[in-house]
């Protein structure tokens, strides 16, 4: 339960706190990286995945960012952080080739039309996708963050999310403002 206290006030205060003497305004375009990886380095620790497939068999927690240039620095400050007990290791993909090795793939806001066949060649695979692309959630992303004045808000796919196998708590899901599940 601690564990669980200590996430939401994580997310709470990555999501609402404004630095102190600084007026309250939209989040600025500085900030806003921070509490982006600040999010993902979340997800990556309280998200479940299923065993490893002998794709993921590496022994590291590999965050992709597709669409990125090569030196990437959004998520960089998570390098050589721990997840799910193993270091994270962030790369860059430029094509869907090997995207299913990621944990997690952060799907820039530059990729336009490559995104529905990453997520086609990603369908069913045990990959969290995340992106702020409009309607990333309901196109079939796991995660979709964006901003609504100054706050970063997410919403979850969770239909995506059982059919790769990922397994997202219930304190989690209450935190999105958005849980989308798909029509039986």
């Amino acid at each position: 339960m601690r564990k669980w206290l200590i996430i939401l006030a994580t997310l709470w205060l990555a999501t609402w706190s404004t630095p102190a003497g600084a007026e309250s305004s939209p989040l600025d375009k500085a900030r806003f990286p921070k509490v982006q990886a600040a999010y993902v380095l979340n997800f990556a620790k309280f998200i479940t995945w299923p065993p490893p497939s002998p794709a993921q068999s590496h022994h590291t927690f590999i965050i992709g960012i597709f669409g990125a240039a090569p030196g990437e620095t959004l998520l960089q400050p998570l390098h050589n952080k721990t997840a799910q007990g193993e270091k994270i290791e962030i790369r860059t993909y430029t094509s869907s080739k090997d995207t299913e090795q990621c944990h997690i793939l952060f799907i820039n806001q530059a990729t336009g039309k490559d995104t529905a066949e990453l997520l086609n060649h990603l369908h069913g695979k045990p990959v969290v996708t995340i992106s702020t692309l409009p309607n990333f959630a309901r196109d079939g992303g796991t995660i979709e963050l964006f901003q609504q004045g100054e706050n970063i808000l997410f919403s979850i796919n969770l239909s995506t999310a059982k059919q790769s196998g990922l397994s997202i708590p219930s304190q989690v899901l209450a935190l999105a403002v958005e849980v989308l599940v798909a029509k039986q």
